[in-house]
């Protein structure tokens, strides 16, 4: 009888190096990151926006090279998940899922539609992208890490797309509240195709569609 139970024992998991290299990196208490600065947006009506600007905070230190990509809803949340084929067969090597608000996820979209220089519909015109379909997630990957953003800074050329992944805590934004000053952390940058990437728009844009906003939640 023992004998079989020892056989039936599971293995001990080995930790996964993907997710012990996502949860590294915490900055200090003092800032809670580095501070991203306000911008001014004056549109073609005369009407002002506000936003942050990314672009003197450090790139995130740790880079995902996704192949694969989806996103749905989980306890009012929208997660994005990233993946990474094999070559070896049709279970993905890893994949990320970053955990985002619908508003985080709503002002994301926002910046898309007022992004400068070229549109999204202007570079897949241009350089003729193709949509390319998002996977179903069905399996577990080799490997699994989870982080949190609530902002994300996008860059497109061509057929790649480079999205920045950062973070603003509980306690900054408490700070935030204070001072008027907002600090952010770098959490992981991804880098995908742009075919991919407009898919992933559209689902995001039809997720966030079907979640109440933050001020008609209601407890």
């Amino acid at each position: 009888m023992s004998k079989i139970r020892s056989e039936l024992r599971p293995k001990t998991a080995a930790p996964s190096p993907l997710l012990m290299a996502m949860a590294g990196g915490a900055h200090s208490r003092s800032g809670e990151g580095y501070l991203a600065k306000p911008v001014q947006n004056v549109g073609d009506g005369g009407a002002t926006t506000f936003g942050l600007s990314f672009a003197e905070i450090p790139v995130p230190p740790r880079r995902y090279a996704a192949d694969v990509c989806n996103a749905l809803i989980h306890r009012q949340q929208v997660l994005i998940i990233f993946g990474q084929d094999s070559v070896y067969g049709e279970t993905l090597d890893s994949a990320l899922q970053v955990r985002m608000t619908p508003s985080a996820v709503r002002a994301m979209l926002l910046s898309m539609e007022k992004m400068d220089g070229q549109s999204l519909e202007d570079v897949i015109r241009i350089e003729h992208i193709g949509k390319e379909a998002l996977t179903v997630i069905s399996s577990v990957p080799a490997q699994e890490a989870k982080v949190v953003a609530n902002f994300a800074a996008i860059a497109m050329a061509g057929m790649e797309t480079c999205i920045d992944f950062f973070h603003a805590s509980p306690f900054a934004m408490h700070k935030m509240n204070q001072t008027g000053q907002l600090y952010v952390e770098p959490i992981v940058r991804v880098d995908l195709q742009t075919g991919l990437f407009v898919s992933l728009l559209e689902k995001l844009t039809e997720l966030c569609a079907s979640l109440p906003k933050q001020s008609e939640v209601k407890i």
